[in-house]
């Protein structure tokens, strides 16, 4: 690729990247709102309701509603979140694909098969040697992505259930102050997959930045 098609490349790619990073975030930022929104609506629903009640009663209605509102309150919310590490972890993993079809369209040809090497670590071994760059050097950011994929793949195929039994899972809660385990169930904050998003960004603009 000459120079004057590489810096459209690169301007293609950079753009390509925040546009996507940028739709992640105002999606799950508006799906929490939402949430939010239809939490605070039931709340004042429910206590508009208990006030009309006797003492009695109003613990029966919170007892009948009890669930519904832990629904709303934790479970829906985590059940987003896991949804979001899958997506932008997925995002990812097709960037990295899409660079290393622009570096060589049988690219697959050249990637060794390996299944117990993450695609992505393929992917990058792969743009490192064909363009001859360090993505190793980005240590610090390589081990947070390692640390979301051990996490995206125990939700994906764990549920994100018998989270304590997980070894891998237990050693990045104890670093993380945005996972927590509660009656054995991996529960993840708006700000862990934020900052998932923001750890991709930073890696795949140093890369767009560098081929």
């Amino acid at each position: 690729m000459d120079v004057g098609k590489n810096m459209i490349y690169k301007g293609f790619l950079n753009f390509e990247i925040l546009s996507g990073i940028e739709h992640l975030k105002n999606l799950i930022e508006e799906m929490e709102k939402l949430l939010n929104a239809r939490t605070e609506s039931f709340l004042v629903w429910l206590d508009k309701t208990a006030n009309s009640l006797s003492e009695d009663d109003k613990e029966v209605l919170y007892d009948i509603y009890i669930d519904e509102y832990f629904d709303l309150k934790k479970d829906f919310p985590n059940t987003l979140r896991r949804a979001f590490i899958s997506l932008s972890y997925s995002f990812f993993e097709n960037q990295l694909k899409s660079i290393c079809k622009s570096i060589d369209s049988n690219y697959a040809e050249k990637i060794p098969k390996n299944k117990n090497i993450p695609n992505i670590k393929l992917y990058i071994d792969f743009i490192s040697k064909e363009k001859d760059i360090d993505l190793e050097c980005k240590s610090d950011i390589l081990k947070a992505i390692d640390q979301y994929r051990i996490v995206r793949n125990f939700l994906m195929h764990g549920y994100g259930l018998d989270a304590s039994k997980n070894k891998n899972v237990l050693e990045i809660v104890k670093e993380s102050d945005e996972l927590i385990i509660e009656n054995d169930v991996l529960y993840i904050s708006q700000k862990y997959v934020l900052d998932f998003i923001e750890c991709i960004k930073d890696y795949l603009l140093y890369i767009a930045d560098n081929i």
